[in-house]
């Protein structure tokens, strides 16, 4: 997959939006970690060697392993957030947004 399958430039698409927006109106979460909401995506992944400065990371379940299993790569690549439907995140320092279901989650963040 190439970055434009498994990436969305949020800039071109939604126009700059801070998380906490992004997730109100995509996902219509009411609350975000008071230390991320004021945070700018500048593109939503689901592949975290793709990620770049700025991304959200979308760690949806695969076919071999779950995203979530690429956590730290994500992080260390730049991601402001990872949204995971995980109860149990792995211990890493970094903000992370649980949702019932990631696949989903990531439909209506590219909408």
């Amino acid at each position: 997959m190439n970055r434009e399958q498994t990436c969305i430039d949020n800039a071109s698409t939604h126009g700059v939006a801070k998380l906490g927006d992004l997730l109100r109106g995509a996902l219509g979460l009411l609350s975000v970690a008071s230390h991320g909401h004021d945070v700018t995506i500048s593109d939503i992944c689901i592949d975290s060697r793709l990620v770049r400065p700025g991304s959200l990371f979308v760690a949806v379940p695969g076919t071999k392993a779950h995203g979530i299993t690429f956590a730290r790569q994500a992080f260390e690549r730049g991601a402001v957030a990872i949204v995971t439907d995980v109860a149990n995140a792995p211990e890493l320092d970094g903000l992370f947004i649980r949702v019932p279901d990631a696949r989903v989650a990531a439909a209506r963040l590219a909408a």
